[in-house]
C-alpha cells in the first residue's frame, strides 16, 4: 500500500507448515533468596584495625521448571547508602530445578575500618533480577582497649616516680 493507502501491488505466497514448539508448562527459571547473613570475619587482626573481611553468605532456591546457569552476579560494599566499589562476585554456577544452593562470599575491607557496611548484590535472573542488600558491623575494638592498658601503664609508671623516699643524709 501506498502512504495514502491505495493498493499498489499485490502477490500470492505460499505458506509452508512450521511446527511451533510446544509451550512451556510451569515456571519459568527463577530464584528466590531464601536466607541472607553478614558478619565480620577479620579475626584478631581486625580487632587492631588491620585489613579485613566480611562474609556473606546466603541460600538460592530455585522455585522454577529450568536450570538457571550462571546468571551475572554484581556485588557492591561500603558504607550504608553509599556502597559502591564492586567487588568480585563467585560464579553462581547451576541452581537445578527445584533445587536449594548455599554460598558464601568474602568482602575485603580496607585498613582500620570502623562502624557498619552494606553490602548489595544483584543476580540477572531473566525477567526477575533478585537483588539484596545486608548490613554488617565492624568494630576494631582491640585498638581502645590497647590505648587503654597503654595509658594505664604509663600512669602506674608516672605514679611510681612520685611514690620515692627521700633521700637525706644523716649519718
Amino acid at each position: 500500500r501506498t502512504p495514502t493507502g491505495t493498493a499498489a501491488a499485490t502477490a500470492d505466497r505460499p505458506l509452508t507448515v512450521v511446527e511451533a514448539p510446544p509451550a512451556a508448562s510451569g515456571v519459568p527459571a527463577a530464584l528466590a533468596l531464601d536466607a541472607l547473613r553478614a558478619d565480620d570475619r577479620s579475626g584478631p587482626g581486625g580487632w587492631f584495625g588491620l585489613p579485613g573481611e566480611l562474609a556473606v553468605r546466603f541460600t538460592l532456591r530455585n522455585p522454577g521448571t529450568e536450570d538457571v546457569t550462571d546468571p551475572p552476579f554484581t556485588v557492591l560494599v561500603g558504607p550504608p547508602g553509599r556502597a559502591g566499589p564492586i567487588v568480585a562476585a563467585p560464579a553462581i554456577g547451576t541452581v537445578a530445578a527445584g533445587a536449594t544452593r548455599d554460598y558464601l562470599i568474602t568482602v575485603p575491607t580496607g585498613a582500620a575500618p570502623y562502624g557498619r557496611f552494606e553490602i548489595d548484590g544483584r543476580i540477572e535472573v531473566p525477567g526477575r533480577p533478585v537483588a539484596f542488600t545486608v548490613e554488617a558491623a565492624r568494630r576494631p575494638w582491640g585498638l581502645p582497649v590497647a590505648a587503654a592498658v597503654l595509658t594505664a601503664a604509663l600512669l602506674l609508671a608516672r605514679r611510681g616516680t612520685r611514690r620515692r623516699p627521700p633521700t637525706g643524709g644523716s649519718g
